[in-house]
């Protein structure tokens, strides 16, 4: 497909073989397509291209590494999945420890408010409850921020201000 001249960033010229005589082209273009380069004399130039000498060019480079940026963006957004439904899991294992730390605690508080479990009891169902609390949040936490590096991974990502 052709390429507007606007399109085309950057141009350089290097050796290319002899460096007497040989030189070759790089440019840089928005498209992933083959583009003509054409190189006239300045002194030569009337307005249009008539007599200037063209080159074809390629975007073998840039198809291949394009490639390789996909097939590395598809990685990591299957490995961000797998972590994903690990920490849903975990998530779930945090939010059921949380309830039965939440009914030992409730079991606790009644033994102890009728005498028959002494404040140590207690308090260490209390403990228990709060470190089963902060895993959830953790957990919670943990879930957010790799559904935040998903969308990212996969282009969903949007910047507020």
């Amino acid at each position: 497909s052709a390429v507007n001249p606007g399109d085309v960033k950057r141009v350089s010229c290097c050796v290319y073989g002899d460096g007497a005589t040989g030189r070759g082209f790089c440019w840089f273009t928005t498209e992933k397509s083959a583009t003509d380069l054409q190189l006239i004399k300045t002194a030569d130039f009337t307005g249009d291209f008539t007599g200037a000498k063209t080159y074809t060019g390629s975007a073998t480079l840039y198809r291949s590494q394009l490639s390789d940026a996909k097939e590395m963006i598809q990685l990591q957004v299957t490995q961000l999945r797998k972590q994903e439904n690990e920490s849903l899991e975990k998530l779930t294992m945090a939010r059921n420890n949380l309830l039965s730390a939440e009914e030992n605690l409730r079991t606790a508080t009644v033994g102890f408010e009728e005498g028959v479990i002494s404040a140590n009891t207690a308090l260490a169902a209390q403990t228990a409850w709060l470190q089963a609390h902060s895993e959830y949040i953790d957990a919670g936490i943990e879930l957010q921020m790799l559904a935040a590096a998903l969308d990212k991974a996969e282009g969903n990502h949007t910047v507020e201000e």
